[in-house]
């Protein structure tokens, strides 16, 4: 590693090679650089992405299709479309019951107000117990989003403001917190419906 790169450069480059040695049919390289990132500090972003990576290799032999799914879609370059990899989720959810193929195929849903199916998928990942914490809260997270976004009554916006309530309430991730702590403001002023127009 050369000096002066940054940690973040480094884990970046090192999650590239792990990823070349999965696309070369060698999971368990690309599981040790994995690993070895995830030791690392990183964004919460990156970090959910290689433990999803993670994730789909150690559940490979019992989850093949999920590990394959997770493979082309975060790791082959170009990556299948986004409708592509959420059918082939869904099948794989249902097929394997996988809670990475839930909760990866409710983060694509939630961000379709009219789906019905984001709520179930991230329900049945959260109820696993299989996710990582930063993978837990984002699945509230995305799942509180959802309720605001498909919110059609008071009721309902009760509900999504409920849910951003316990999250703000059970994290321990400053900027979750913060994400929360807004939609709560929005929830009080009761200007849900105009802030997603």
């Amino acid at each position: 590693e050369e000096e002066g790169s940054s940690s973040v450069q480094r884990s970046r480059a090192r999650g590239l090679v792990g990823d070349i040695a999965w696309i070369q049919g060698d999971p368990e390289t690309a599981q040790t650089h994995y690993l070895h990132i995830l030791e690392q500090p990183l964004s919460l972003s990156y970090r959910r992405q290689i433990q999803a990576r993670s994730q789909a290799i150690s559940g490979r032999l019992v989850d093949p299709q999920t590990a394959e799914i997770v493979r082309r879609y975060l790791v082959d370059r170009p990556s299948p479309s986004r409708q592509t990899m959420l059918g082939d989720l869904i099948f794989a959810a249902h097929a394997e019951n996988s809670s990475l193929s839930h909760y990866l195929a409710g983060l694509l849903l939630a961000k379709d107000p009219t789906s019905l199916a984001a709520e179930e998928h991230l329900m049945q990942a959260l109820e696993s117990n299989e996710l990582s914490q930063e993978q837990q809260q984002n699945a509230q997270r995305m799942l509180a989003y959802h309720s605001i976004l498909s919110a059609n009554s008071d009721s309902e916006s009760e509900n999504a403001c409920n849910l951003w309530s316990e999250i703000a309430e059970n994290t321990n991730s400053s900027s979750l917190t913060a994400e929360a702590l807004m939609w709560i403001g929005r929830c009080e002023r009761d200007d849900l419906f105009e802030q997603r127009e």
